[in-house]
C-alpha cells in the first residue's frame, strides 16, 4: 500500500498524496513542498532553461538495515542514507523526477524561492510556490 505524505499550508489545509512507488517503512521524508523543476545545460543563460515538471518536491532519503555486526549502531542494525528529491505528481502519487542527492552537492538558494544545483548533465533549478 503506498505511503500518505500531508503537506501543511497555512490555514491548516492539509493535502494529502500518494508515494506509489516506495514502499512504506525504506523511507524516511523531512519536507514536501510545491515546486517547478527546470534545467539547464551547463553554463546556459538563464533565459535557455527549460521547463520540466512539476508537482510536489519531496526531500528524503532510502533506510536500509546492515546485519549485525560490531560497528552497527543499536539492536543489530544500522541506518545508512541516501538522501534525493522526488517530484510527485499530486494527483497520481507517481514520481515524475528524480535526483539522488550526491555527498558535497554544491545546493546555491538564488533567491527563497529560487533554488540552483548541478546534475549529473545538466544544472537543475527548482522554484517553490505555493499551492492555492
Amino acid at each position: 500500500m503506498p505511503h500518505a505524505v500531508s503537506l501543511l499550508h497555512s490555514g491548516e489545509t492539509h493535502h494529502h498524496i500518494a508515494l506509489s512507488d516506495l514502499k512504506q517503512g525504506t523511507y524516511r521524508t523531512y519536507s514536501v513542498a510545491s515546486a517547478r523543476v527546470y534545467h539547464a545545460p551547463f553554463g546556459a543563460a538563464h533565459s535557455s532553461w527549460i521547463y520540466s515538471q512539476r508537482g510536489l518536491l519531496v526531500f528524503g532519503r532510502d533506510r536500509s538495515t546492515q546485519g549485525s555486526d560490531a560497528s552497527s549502531v543499536g539492536q543489530g542494525s544500522s541506518e545508512v542514507a541516501k538522501y534525493w528529491f522526488r517530484l510527485v505528481d499530486a494527483v497520481s502519487g507517481r514520481t515524475v523526477w528524480k535526483f539522488n542527492i550526491p555527498a558535497g552537492l554544491d545546493y546555491k538558494k538564488d533567491k527563497p524561492f529560487f533554488h540552483i544545483f548541478p546534475g549529473k548533465v545538466r544544472v537543475c533549478v527548482v522554484i517553490y510556490y505555493r499551492l492555492l
